[in-house]
């Protein structure tokens, strides 16, 4: 590769990584600013998103490998950014975070599936909160995958 194509390489890079860091801060907010004007009967009604009561006590999921594929598919697609697709708190993001995210393969199977689910739903630290996108089930298959990483 000539040196001009890799300086353009470099900068389409650079501008895709910008792109994916700012889209992912833009979800993190809507999901808090949604949350902040919804009241309490429109966040935990019919819409089929996890409410605070559905994350406590015990999974009822079961961990099948079908669980952890949903659950793997929905990481991907919405926490690989920040945690890496190896769960090893080394995504993309990561780096760009106040907050480095957590390796999730350390954790798995130390911390109880209602401890990971809450987190899912809530969030921490820099990590939103996935509650107003992902329903009970999603949670969970998410959790099921999470510690799966700890067999």
């Amino acid at each position: 590769m000539n040196k001009e194509a890799r300086y353009i390489f470099t900068v389409c890079s650079a501008v895709f990584l910008i792109l994916v860091f700012v889209s992912f801060l833009n979800i993190g907010c809507s999901n808090e600013e949604h949350f902040s004007h919804m009241g309490e009967e429109e966040h935990h009604g019919s819409h089929g998103m996890a409410s605070p009561e559905a994350m406590k006590g015990r999974n009822p999921i079961s961990a099948t490998k079908e669980s952890v594929g949903r659950g793997r598919e929905t990481f991907m697609k919405l926490c690989a950014v920040c945690h890496g697709t190896s769960a090893q708190g080394d995504g993309q993001a990561a780096g760009n975070l106040k907050h480095p995210p957590a390796d999730l393969t350390k954790t798995a199977g130390h911390d109880s599936d209602s401890d990971i689910a809450l987190i899912i739903a809530n969030g921490r630290d820099s990590m939103p909160g996935w509650k107003n996108k992902l329903n009970a089930n999603e949670i969970w298959d998410v959790t099921n995958y999470i510690q799966s990483l700890n067999p």
